[in-house]
């Protein structure tokens, strides 16, 4: 799984319980995804919060089970 963003803002580690096939299919198209052990990871970018919890709401539209979110950093160069 890669953790490359094209755009400025956080990037953050979501994983949920099971497949999430219904969410991928609307996550903006720098998103990692990967699955293993009864879980799906996803490595997103947001600008802010307010497109990080659009992003949640995503998964809440379909019955996943959140297990995790940690933010990994910036996607913003450093200076």
């Amino acid at each position: 799984m890669t953790t490359d963003v094209s755009e400025t803002g956080h990037r953050y580690q979501l994983i949920v319980h099971g497949g999430c096939g219904p969410v991928t299919e609307r996550l903006p198209g720098d998103a990692a995804i990967g699955t293993g052990d009864g879980g799906t990871g996803l490595i997103v970018s947001a600008r802010d919060d307010s497109e990080l919890y659009g992003l949640l709401d995503r998964i809440q539209d379909v019955p996943l089970h959140l297990i995790s979110l940690n933010q990994i950093g910036s996607s913003s160069p450093a200076t």
